[in-house]
């Protein structure tokens, strides 16, 4: 071959190349763009233990409602990844010097699924049904008027400033979703007959103790800003969502592996090992709140502060939690009464009358508060295996101080109906979910189960909300949570309990955080097997 054949031969080789590359690309191309059309039109199958109740938010804190309302309905302000408040519908808020007035400029140019504009007088009517039919809104916001300024502004006025009424707008227990105004006119006194609200999914069908369907609305105008919490970019990158609802455990493990669901809300701890070690599956953790001791408060041996210091410091949390969930990996250890990451929020003040496992300083107080053996009644449930395992681990840790204590167990309707009377208990296993600001724990409210009816603590309460500064009102909370873990003891904290969720390893983006937020399914997508 002459040197002229060579480099024409070289030249043949180069350009066969280039065209097979190119035709490459433009192969793999095609097959990333056959990938993205197949993806979008794809259906996520969610496991969820029960169903929600109802999906009329302003009614209920229900968790489930929650975890599908999400999806559906959006609000004013909402959480960020850091539980911080921030606009949502509204484009910006503006706050008085004297921090009674609020003004909210509503994005224009926003949907509902029923092909109407949302406008000021949709929030109007919105906030006004969730001021009358949300418990929280009632107890805090009860002073509080809404009105409309014009076609795109709200205002809110309040008789006293409020340093969390942001946080309250953007809390996710009975929150206060935006609906349109002539549902909530059509509703009247009853609960909402439509869904409809302005959220990247759209409400379908709802089969009683089978699914709800939700699909993607495909009018949703989202924030382009980056996605953080429940606010910024929500795209819905799937079709359709079904939530199954799936109460046995191993019907929803058999569920998850043969395919059946995408997704499992509530993995059974006794399942987690077997979920984790499957390279099929994806696991995550998401605390929903604390595990505690409440006691009684209101009547009973508990009404004296002496037989409650009594035990929290005899309690050991760490054999507690580890003897109820077997794996370190299953809870939190910790004594903050709010959730590490609610950036705001998170105190370790009071955190010596954590765990303190002091038997000698235990004997004294019961000394201190003349107890000679009376029977105690501690009230716990069967439903929830880690409450009756806790419950069965804190008698025998009584006990063996020489307290007289008898553990009685009820299915979890009895449970409930006994709790909510003081005649009934002395001390109670219960789980309390953790809230985004300090006024909302229930557990320091007086007419919650243990009827925390303290003047110090409710001054605080009152000090915190009507505090000038974020750091005025951290400083206040300091305070009360140090007064409550030393000296009042309202109830013994052990530590925090997940929920263990799953999703199939073709499931990218999923974002799955703490209580109050949890897991929302938009920017969720689904790639090929």
């Amino acid at each position: 071959m002459n040197g002229r054949n060579i480099l024409i031969f070289i030249m043949a080789i180069i350009l066969l190349s280039i065209l097979g590359c190119s035709q490459s690309n433009d192969s793999t191309k095609e097959n990333d763009e056959t990938q993205v059309a197949e993806n979008t039109d794809a259906e996520l199958k969610i496991a969820i233990t029960s169903q929600p109740t109802t999906l009329d938010v302003h009614t209920t804190g229900d968790a489930l409602t929650r975890d599908v309302a999400i999806h559906i309905y959006e609000t004013l302000i909402t959480l960020n990844a850091d539980y911080q408040p921030v606009p949502m519908l509204a484009e910006s808020v503006e706050k008085s010097e004297d921090g009674k007035t609020y003004t909210f400029k509503l994005r224009e140019g926003v949907q509902f699924h029923n092909g109407k504009e949302m406008k000021a007088e949709d929030v109007l009517a919105s906030m006004n049904r969730w001021k009358e039919r949300s418990t929280i809104a009632q107890e805090h916001l009860h002073d509080a008027a809404f009105e409309t300024q014009d076609d795109y502004t709200v205002v809110l006025q309040l008789q006293n400033p409020r340093l969390d009424l942001l946080d309250l707008l953007a809390g996710q227990d009975f929150f206060p979703a935006i609906m349109p105004k002539e549902i909530i006119e059509d509703a009247g006194d009853d609960f909402v007959k439509e869904y409809v609200g302005t959220g990247p999914f759209q409400f379908v069908d709802w089969l009683q103790d089978q699914y709800v369907h939700l699909a993607r609305f495909d009018d949703y105008t989202f924030d382009d800003s980056p996605a953080d919490g429940l606010a910024g970019k929500k795209e819905a990158l799937v079709k359709d969502l079904y939530f199954y609802k799936t109460q046995d455990p191993s019907t929803l493990l058999t569920g998850l592996q043969t395919g059946e669901f995408d997704i499992a809300y509530s993995i059974a701890f006794d399942h987690y090992d077997q979920v984790k070690n499957d390279p099929n599956f994806n696991v995550y953790s998401a605390y929903f709140g604390t595990m505690n001791l409440v006691y009684n408060k209101k009547e009973g041996l508990f009404s004296d502060v002496k037989m409650r210091q009594a035990v929290n410091a005899a309690l050991n949390a760490s054999d507690i939690m580890l003897g109820a969930f077997a794996s370190e990996e299953l809870y939190g250890f910790g004594s903050s009464y709010m959730n590490e990451k609610v950036v705001n929020w998170y105190s370790e003040a009071g955190q010596e009358g954590f765990n303190q496992n002091n038997t000698e300083k235990a004997k004294q107080l019961l000394e201190e508060a003349g107890y000679n053996g009376e029977e105690i009644t501690l009230l716990s449930n069967r439903d929830i295996p880690y409450h009756y395992d806790i419950a069965v681990i804190v008698q025998e840790q009584l006990n063996q101080l020489g307290m007289n204590v008898n553990l009685e167990v009820f299915d979890w309707a009895a449970h409930i109906e006994r709790r909510d009377d003081p005649d009934y208990w002395d001390i109670v296993t219960a789980g309390i979910n953790y809230p985004a600001v300090p006024s909302t724990l229930v557990s320091l409210a007086p007419n919650w189960p243990g009827w925390t009816d303290d003047t110090k603590i409710a001054g605080l309460l009152e000090e915190i909300i009507s505090s000038d500064s974020l750091s005025e009102g951290k400083e206040k909370w300091d305070e009360l949570q140090g007064y409550a873990w030393t000296e009042y003891v309202p109830f013994t904290q052990f530590g925090s309990v997940p929920i263990i969720m799953a999703a199939k390893s073709s499931i990218e983006g999923l974002q799955v955080m703490d209580r109050p937020i949890m897991m929302p399914l938009w920017n969720t997508k689904v790639n090929e097997e």
